[in-house]
């Protein structure tokens, strides 16, 4: 019997946009996945003093964002996990949960510059799947995992939450960079004014 495959897709998602979307519709195609799993993270432990969004509104713009693709499905093993939101508790946990599935570590190509905690048993439980996002040679050289890597090929969205939030607080519009239902969340209940963020402290993925 075929194993299912699964997409892990992990991130702060703070908010959510549509180079996330491409990014995961991607991999499903190319990787002929049967789902992919967006995974909130409650703590981002490779982000020094990370600003967040509280974590019910993060999963509730993810919610909004996925709800019209029955190949995506949100996962909230990190949100309901208390502490640092370290991918390899992540992946015990759904090893747990999925026994006969086999994984798909979806990152983006800057993460490869980061250490993991435990890469080596990431490594050897997931397929590590990067999106190779510039026309540079990619290399996981300095990183943590060896060079088993499967790259996709990603439509070039020069998007990021930063400059989301940054657009947010200065006034100006983000339509077409997220789906309109989070845009029209966003608006709706004034996110990413100044009250609506929390401090988070930080530490290795």
């Amino acid at each position: 019997m075929r194993k299912l495959r699964l997409g892990l897709f992990g991130g702060s998602f703070d908010p959510i946009h549509i180079g996330h979307l491409v990014l995961a519709q991607t991999a499903w195609q190319q990787l002929k996945l049967d789902r992919v799993l967006f995974i909130p993270a409650r703590r981002p432990p490779h982000k020094q003093q990370k600003v967040l969004l509280p974590e019910h509104q993060r999963v509730k713009l993810i919610e909004l964002a996925i709800e019209d693709n029955p190949a995506f499905e949100l996962c909230k093993v990190e949100i309901e996990r208390p502490g640092p939101s370290y991918t390899i508790d992540t992946v015990n946990e759904l090893r747990q949960i999925y026994p006969k599935c086999r994984f798909f570590l979806i990152i983006g190509q800057d993460m490869l510059s980061i250490r993991w905690k435990h890469w080596d048993v990431i490594e050897r439980a997931c397929s590590i799947v990067a999106a190779q996002r510039h026309s540079a040679a990619a290399s996981s050289q300095g990183t943590g995992f060896n060079n088993r890597i499967q790259w996709l090929r990603v439509p070039r969205l020069e998007i990021a939450s930063s400059t989301l939030r940054d657009r947010i607080r200065s006034g100006h519009s983000i339509r077409y960079l997220v789906p309109s239902t989070v845009e029209n969340y966003i608006q709706k209940h004034k996110l990413y004014r100044s009250s609506s963020v929390r401090r988070q402290h930080s530490d290795k993925p």
